[in-house]
């Protein structure tokens, strides 16, 4: 139960889910069997995305730190008989490195991703791609995180192309018919690496190959218009056509784009579809932007811009879909500090 509401908040960002875990898992440690040390680590998590989401930094490393015990557990002989022990422990193991990257990124902290990198390294290599390739490859996205991460704070292109090879090792052993959401979470990361190499090389090369890996993403992601990774990736995708086309000073390129979303939400009405409908509108939000930054002139898409992000942020927020609807929150705050310079 604690595993499957842990999974529905991940998937959806729904934190109650986090709360009917932390409620179950209570109840699981308190039992003292064979599954304790397991219910620990699931706890641990649980307590880290909680206090994520609450910006609790310091309460989130607490809980990094409270993996290490149930961790070893998981590790023993002990841990391997109670069944399933290998892979649970690979699971915990990428949970803990996921928390403490995030950490990472919201302390600007080089040595947590260095932790995080040298974990993920060692998680990988207790696996065999070929028996276990859905474990394994979401290691291996994690340690191809790490190394981006590491490159960026160290402005060391070399650690970021490791990275970007490491994202596409992590797609080879995927098929889109075998695990659909495992290889469109793989896309995404490897379009991030690749958004990285741009942003650390000005390659418009690179961010044109960062959309396609979106695209790919995208091609299973709409499907089900409440995932988070939905939001990530529909945001990334807009952000690395703007960029594209800040590098080019191709125009050409927002116009090829602006008239693929408009062409998208009259094919596609609201009514129908209105989380995508909202997706595009704030798609169409940040292309907008881009022009006026490229060109120094605002000719009235700013108002354009401001006026898909919040009829895009009222879908979303009727629909429920927290992680979309932050992200246009921050958009309509971005438009109101541009229009304030």
């Amino acid at each position: 139960q604690a595993v499957l509401a842990m999974l529905g908040a991940e998937l959806f960002g729904d934190e109650g889910l986090h709360a009917a875990a932390g409620a179950t898992l209570s109840l699981a440690k308190s039992a003292h069997g064979p599954h304790a040390p397991l219910a620990s680590a699931l706890m641990a998590a649980v307590d880290g995305r909680m206090a994520l989401s609450d910006n609790d930094i310091d309460r989130a490393l607490a809980c990094a730190q409270a993996f290490e015990a149930p961790l070893d557990v998981l590790a023993s002989d002990r841990g391997a008989k109670a069944g399933g022990g290998r892979l649970q422990l690979a699971d915990q193991r990428a949970a803990r490195i996921d928390l403490l990257l995030a950490c990472a990124v919201r302390l600007k902290d080089r040595s947590l991703v260095e932790v995080a990198l040298a974990e993920a390294r060692v998680a990988v290599a207790a696996l065999d791609p070929d028996f276990e390739p859905l474990t394994w490859s979401r290691l291996e996205l994690l340690r191809a995180e790490a190394l981006t991460r590491l490159g960026d704070f160290d402005g060391e292109l070399s650690l970021i192309a490791d990275g970007v090879e490491a994202a596409t090792q992590a797609l080879e052993p995927l098929d889109p018919g075998h695990s659909p959401l495992d290889w469109a979470r793989a896309q995404a990361g490897l379009g991030e690496a690749l958004q990285m190499m741009g942003e650390a090389t000005t390659s418009d090369r690179c961010f044109e190959q960062a959309v396609t890996c979106y695209d790919r993403a995208t091609h299973i992601v709409k499907v089900q218009p409440a995932l988070s990774l939905r939001a990530a990736v529909a945001n990334n995708r807009a952000l690395s056509l703007a960029r594209c086309a800040e590098l080019t000073a191709d125009l050409a390129v927002l116009d090829a784009a602006e008239m693929a979303f408009k062409a998208e939400l009259s094919a596609h009405p609201g009514a129908r579809d209105p989380a995508g409908w909202a997706v595009a509108q704030m798609n169409l939000a940040r292309l907008y932007e881009a022009r006026v930054e490229i060109t120094g002139r605002d000719d009235g898409r700013l108002d354009r811009a401001a006026t898909a992000l919040a009829v895009a942020f009222d879908v979303f927020a009727e629909l429920g879909l927290r992680s979309l609807t932050d992200l246009a929150a921050q958009g309509l705050q971005r438009l109101k500090q541009a229009n304030a310079a």
